[in-house]
């Protein structure tokens, strides 16, 4: 009885395996480009597609359901050779609440002289009542909103205005409109509109800076001013500075692309006796036409005379404030002449407390160091002055050189923790001005001071 029934299970068991790997091997039928599983001890050695299947219906149970018009889109995508990326369910693309009418408009070429208007219109296509709000890109442009609240399929006009004045050539402004009630369901929708500006007048080029304009000469420019209406002529050309003078001169006329224009020379006399230094100036240029606004311009020059300094500005670095600050500016002439300087002057903030030091240059007699000398401000920042030096070059000019004074925020100390050891040698110590140093500024002595004598090596 006992034998009987081990041979029983025997039979139940081999049963079991050859059905299991009938099993198997119809699987591996069904699919001839995967592999066949054999056992061995329980062991997989020639890959396995029971693993390999549950991998994929588990990625499979993960991914969302797809409509026939995305299985048909990724379907074209993959046998166009497109790389296909699955959707990301954690970030959907929010939809759009809005049809708009267009999601441009050019107006082609226009003057500066009028602002121009274009209407969109905006459907709501959802099943719910929306808020709007439209912000335009720039301050030239206007957006107009009749109602902000859209009812579901009410259609609402967007109007545009763009003030073309002070404007020239290509211009592209975008309106953003965005769905503030319900707020972050709908995406923004973008407007782009778009312009050629053509003035009716302008100036050729609308900024004008002239280097090294000697003081005592003084240089010539000229600008031309374009006009763009029939009969277009120049009123006047006001300066607000001195030293710059315009004269209108000739007029000429030309046609270009089926359109008369008109151009009219300025001679422009800069930097006559002006001081030496960085000039600035603007032009105020007034045509014939009474309902057009008048154009500015700006000029600009950098004087010079025979004195010079180098550097031209200084820059003082200081390590903290009431930190001691220092700057050495060499002053030498053009030319080679000998001179002398008459007067030294500050021009800065009261609490720069500076003083000045004149000395002549060690590899030149015709030449000097300015040494800038003093404490820093008590409080961190940046500081601005002028330091100006007169001689008796040419007659007397004098120069101007700007200097920047910055002050580092000072480091909140630390608290020493009990038991630590003093600094080490060689290891910076934080020191303090004491207040007998902190004085007004010391006058200049224009008496140099003699150079140091360099020694003789034996």
């Amino acid at each position: 009885m006992k034998n009987q029934t081990i041979w029983l299970m025997v039979v139940a068991l081999s049963t079991g395996v050859v059905a299991n790997l009938a099993m198997a091997q119809a699987r591996t039928n069904t699919d001839p480009n995967k592999k066949s599983i054999t056992s061995s001890g329980g062991k997989e050695t020639g890959g396995s597609n029971t693993l390999f299947n549950a991998k994929e219906g588990a990625a499979a149970r993960q991914q969302p359901a797809m409509s026939p018009e995305e299985l048909e889109k990724r379907k074209a995508m993959e046998e166009g050779g497109k790389e296909v990326q699955a959707a990301d369910p954690a970030n959907p693309a929010r939809p759009q609440a809005l049809q708009l009418s267009a999601t441009s408009h050019d107006w082609g070429s226009i003057s500066d002289d009028s602002i121009v208007n274009h209407t969109f219109f905006a459907r709501n296509t959802t099943e719910r009542t929306v808020k709007i709000a439209v912000a335009a890109s720039c301050g030239c442009t206007v957006s107009k909103l009749d109602k902000d609240t859209i009812e579901p399929g009410e259609e609402v006009p967007i109007t545009a205005s763009f003030n073309p004045q002070g404007r020239s050539g290509t211009q592209t402004k975008t309106l953003t409109i965005t769905v503030t009630e319900p707020q972050g369901e709908y995406a923004q929708q973008m407007i782009s509109i778009t312009s050629n500006v053509r003035p009716m007048m302008a100036v050729e080029p609308n900024r004008t800076f002239l280097q090294e304009v000697d003081h005592r000469q003084g240089r010539q420019e000229r600008i031309t001013v374009i006009g763009r209406k029939p009969g277009f002529a120049l009123a006047g050309v006001d300066s607000n500075s001195e030293f710059v003078k315009a004269t209108i001169g000739e007029t000429t006329t030309s046609e270009e692309n089926g359109e008369t224009i008109i151009r009219v020379e300025v001679l422009l006399d800069v930097g006559r006796g002006a001081p030496i230094g960085t000039m600035n100036s603007q032009l105020t240029i007034r045509s014939n036409d009474s309902s057009g606004k008048p154009l500015t311009t700006f000029v600009g020059a950098e004087i010079i005379g025979d004195v010079r300094a180098n550097p031209a500005s200084t820059m003082i670095r200081a390590t903290a404030p009431g930190s001691l600050i220092s700057a050495d500016i060499r002053v030498d002439t053009r030319s080679g002449k000998p001179f002398q300087v008459t007067a030294i002057d500050i021009d800065t903030r009261h609490d720069m407390r500076l003083a000045v030091d004149l000395r002549p240059a060690s590899d030149d007699s015709t030449a000097y160091t300015v040494s800038i000398s003093g404490i820093a401000p008590a409080t961190a920042g940046l500081v601005q002055g002028t330091l100006l030096v007169t001689t008796d070059s040419e007659g007397g000019e004098t120069i101007r050189i700007p200097f920047t004074a910055t002050v580092p925020r000072q480091a909140q100390p630390q608290p020493a923790k009990l038991g630590s050891a003093a600094p080490a040698a060689g290891q910076s110590v934080p020191t303090t001005v004491s207040k007998e140093a902190v004085g007004k500024a010391i006058p200049v002595s224009l008496t140099p001071t003699p150079a140091p004598t360099p020694t003789s090596k034996r």
